[in-house]
């Protein structure tokens, strides 16, 4: 195994160990909306598990759920880079799931 792919399996089983996150966000119907959403995410290093997008109601923005993981300090990161977007009406925090020992 290459070093790279060592040092990415160790990242990937650290991850494991974080927390869980929603990322709720309410957002103007812009095209480059979902786009400037992930944007902090790669920016932060995080890649999001689970992403769900729906229209609003009457079509009049979007819906938008974030899960990931990754620690305390760097998901209030990204709600703060998230809430900073032109489009983003709201965006809120969930912790979704403690982390259970194996």
């Amino acid at each position: 195994m290459t070093q790279r792919a060592t040092h990415r399996a160790a990242a990937l089983r650290a991850v494991d160990s974080y927390p869980r996150h929603r990322l709720h966000v309410e957002a103007d119907a812009d095209p480059g909306a979902l786009l400037r959403l992930l944007e902090p995410f790669a920016v932060c290093g995080v890649m999001p598990a689970r992403i769900l997008v729906e229209s609003a109601p009457g079509g009049s923005g979007l819906n938008a759920d974030l899960s990931f993981t990754a620690p305390p300090e760097i998901a209030e990161r990204l709600l703060a880079r998230v809430a900073a977007l032109v489009p983003v009406r709201a965006a809120r925090l969930v912790l979704a799931a403690p982390v259970l020992a194996a």
